[in-house]
Order: C-alpha cells, then sequence, then structure tokens
C-alpha cells in the first residue's frame, strides 16, 4: 500500500511539473491540421490584468473581476463590476495597495447589497454593490497571536444569512483545523470606513480526530456545508467527509474515506442530490445520509491498461451537464515519456459518467501543456480554454468540432456562463492586458 501511494505521488508530481510549461505564457503547441473554428462573438471589454484571478465570481449577469494592472509604475488593485449582457463596466473600487485574494461574495443588509472582500492582514472591505464606494472595514482578529489561529485555507469562503465561513488553516504552531464562522450581519455602515469593526470568529466543526487540514474549497447546498479534509497518506490513512448544517448549527454527518485524497481547489460538486468528490481519486456520496454511493481510485497497473481518470489539483471548477462531469487535469505532451504510461491512456481533457463515475470521452491535444480551466457547455458544445487555443467538441461524443489558436491562455481564471454565452478571458501578453469575451455556439 505505501509503495502504491508513493508511485501515485511520484506520477503526479511528473504529471504537474514536468508537463505543463508552468507559466511559459508564450509556449506554443506543435502545428496540427485542425478544423478552424470560427468564433460568433457577442461583445468584448479589455481588462487591464494579463491574467485577472481564480477569484472572480459570477452572480446572475453579474461578474466581479479583481483587476491587476501592471502598465505603469504605480501597481494597481481594484474589483470590477461587468454586466454580462452586454459587456459593460458598472464600476469600478478605488485602487488599494494589495489584495488579500478571495472570492468576493454578496452580503445584503435591508435593500441594500455589498461587495465583500479580504485584503491583507485579514482584513474586510464592504463595497456599496451600486456604486463599488467602499462603505465598512472589518477584521476577525484583535492582534497578531489571535490572527494565527484563524487563516483562510485556499482564500476561499462562504457566505450563508449573515455569516461567513471558511476552512481555517492556521499556522504551524496553531494546528486547530475545522470550519470558521464569522457573524457579519451587525456591521455598522454608519461609522467611517477607515474603523474597523471587529468580529468574534467562532470554530462551528474541528477536526479533532487527526492533524488534517481542509484543501478542498468548502461547498453548500440549502444552507448546508460540505467538506472533505486532506489526506496526508502514511500519517493518517484516511479522509473526513462531513455535512455541517449552518441552520441548527449542527454536524449532519460524517465519515472516512480511505479512497480520496481531499487534494484540490474545487474538486466538489453537488448534483442529482449526490455530493461529487473529484480529484486523484473519485467519490459520490448521498448528499443527506453520506452513504457511499461509489468510489474509484486507480493503480499504477490499471492506468497502464486504461485511460487514468484524475480532475486537476488546480483545476478551477467542474461543470455537470446531461449527467455527465466535464474537467480537465494536469495530464500533459510529456507525461507519457516521464511516467511510461502509454499517451493513449493519458487524456487532460475528460468527460465522465455521474452514474458510474467511468470514463465517457477524453482528449489530449498534441503539444499539451497541463490544464486548470473549467470547460463550459452550452447546446451540446463543450468550450475548453487551454494554453495554445480554444477548443470546441461535441459533449456528448468527444469529436472536435473545431480550434481557434488565436487564444492563448494559462487558463487559471474562472471562466463564466450566461444566456447562453461561453465568456472567458484573452490574454494580450505584448500589452501585459487581457480581453473579457462573450461568445455563443453556432
Amino acid at each position: 500500500m505505501k509503495c502504491y501511494r508513493q508511485n501515485i505521488i511520484l506520477i503526479l508530481s511528473l504529471l504537474f511539473f514536468t508537463s505543463c510549461n508552468f507559466f511559459n505564457f508564450n509556449y506554443k503547441k506543435t502545428s496540427v491540421d485542425e478544423v478552424p473554428y470560427i468564433q460568433d462573438k457577442v461583445w468584448s471589454i479589455n481588462t487591464a490584468s494579463l491574467c485577472t484571478d481564480l477569484y472572480n465570481k459570477q452572480y446572475d449577469n453579474y461578474y466581479y473581476i479583481l483587476e491587476y494592472d501592471r502598465t505603469g509604475a504605480e501597481k494597481k488593485n481594484y474589483y470590477t463590476k461587468i454586466d454580462l449582457k452586454d459587456g459593460k463596466r458598472v464600476w469600478s473600487t478605488e485602487s488599494i495597495e494589495e489584495y488579500r485574494k478571495s472570492f468576493p461574495v454578496l452580503f445584503s443588509k435591508g435593500e441594500k447589497a455589498y461587495l465583500v472582500s479580504a485584503i491583507k492582514k485579514s482584513i474586510i472591505h464592504f463595497y456599496d454593490d451600486d456604486t463599488g464606494e467602499l462603505c465598512a472595514t472589518a477584521c476577525f482578529y484583535k492582534n497578531n497571536e489571535e490572527k494565527d489561529h484563524y487563516q483562510i485555507a485556499m482564500d476561499t469562503w462562504l457566505l450563508i444569512d449573515g455569516k461567513l465561513y471558511w476552512a481555517n488553516c492556521p499556522n504551524f504552531t496553531q494546528e486547530r483545523y475545522g470550519i470558521v464562522s464569522l457573524d457579519i450581519s451587525n456591521i455598522d455602515f454608519s461609522k467611517p470606513v477607515d474603523e474597523v469593526q471587529y468580529f468574534e470568529p467562532k470554530m462551528v466543526w474541528e477536526n479533532t480526530e487527526n492533524s488534517q487540514k481542509i484543501f478542498e474549497a468548502l461547498i453548500e447546498h440549502n444552507g448546508i456545508i460540505y467538506f472533505v479534509t486532506h489526506n496526508q497518506f502514511e500519517k493518517d490513512d484516511h479522509c473526513i467527509l462531513g455535512a455541517y448544517d449552518t441552520g441548527s448549527e449542527s454536524l449532519i454527518w460524517q465519515k472516512k474515506s480511505y479512497i480520496l485524497t481531499g487534494h484540490g481547489c474545487n474538486n466538489m460538486i453537488i448534483a442529482k442530490n449526490r455530493l461529487y468528490v473529484l480529484e486523484e481519486a473519485q467519490g459520490c456520496y448521498d448528499l443527506y445520509t453520506g452513504s457511499t454511493v461509489w468510489e474509484h481510485r486507480q493503480t499504477l497497473e490499471e492506468m497502464k491498461k486504461e485511460v487514468g481518470i484524475d480532475a486537476g489539483m488546480y483545476a478551477v471548477g467542474i461543470t455537470y451537464y446531461d449527467n455527465k462531469f466535464y474537467f480537465t487535469n494536469s495530464g500533459g505532451s510529456l507525461s507519457s515519456s516521464m511516467t511510461g504510461i502509454d499517451e493513449q491512456y493519458i487524456k487532460n481533457i475528460q468527460c465522465i459518467d455521474a452514474d458510474t463515475g467511468k470514463y465517457v470521452w477524453g482528449d489530449l491535444p498534441k503539444g499539451s501543456a497541463s490544464l486548470f480551466t473549467r470547460p463550459v457547455v452550452i447546446d451540446d458544445q463543450c468550450f475548453i480554454i487551454t494554453w495554445n487555443d480554444l477548443r470546441v467538441y461535441n459533449a456528448q461524443t468527444g469529436e472536435l468540432i473545431g480550434t481557434d489558436s488565436s487564444v492563448t491562455s494559462v487558463g487559471y481564471e474562472y471562466n463564466a456562463l450566461y444566456d447562453g454565452m461561453f465568456i472567458y478571458f484573452n490574454p494580450d501578453y505584448d500589452a501585459k492586458t487581457s480581453q473579457l469575451v462573450a461568445i455563443r455556439p453556432y
């Protein structure tokens, strides 16, 4: 068992560090004959960032992006609200010296809505959602010692009924791993914006079984938070999955998995009243009881005989469509030579069946680097941004419809879907900016 796990870790390391030409923005693939895909562009808008951010957030027809302007001597960081109907800017916040990256969330109080984001030193800003004006400032620690107890894991959080929830990731001297809650419902908008208002954090679920943290982003459904801890292999040998009810402030269910690793950024998804975890291993669980429907984890020998199913550790999301899941991973053009696995079994674009977890179709584009992007499916067409092109597939069969090599992106941004439009970022590496582009399938 120990040897098997070491082999899997080695494979993942080789795939990620040797095959992806990591952050080589001028990487170009080997020329291949593929049908050109002519984009049906609806609108586009220039953004100040070369690469925007993993933590962009869509709410209905509005898209909130964190822009990094590095074209001048002064570094600028600010949020921009974009209307996805027409690609127009609604507002941009004033620049702040440095942001601590976090998903922006919308907080409502009375008839007003506010965009909530975290900046350096765990300070929280509240922006008027109508104007982008800074309205209030808060924090969740009184001193540096207290701050060390409550660090946001992966800088992701949820907002549920006026409370922020995040996976706690304290420093190494304060090991209290679990889920933290912060009630911000009493924020006082009559106070000066530079007056920092303190809110007391609360540990609502703590991992008292072992010293495993939550690496995966928390997900929520009907006020219930679902989580999985990170299996650190030889030390503890299992993950803990659980469901925490924010309404009753109680744990609904908790269980162990000896199959999952819990190592990934956005590898959980809810569909058909089931919780799915898709990573190095894959699992399907009843949403209400936690009972296992199925779990899979391929051995090294199996990966030499069949397509390896593996959702990327750093992928920005998974799409559910027509009882299938679509995702990418860190396989690449050099993976076969580095691992000894035949290239026919390595696919960094994958589609699997939601009922069984079995492979449906996949692709490994010629000269491909590792992928982080989230595939988006519209009208049976699967849109995928790679490092070197836009690729469009038949979502049911995996047949390639066409490619557009004018698109060159690391695919690390969280793309959007609105009103039948696929919305993505296309960087301009010479100008150090990018375009946000909306297209329709044809």
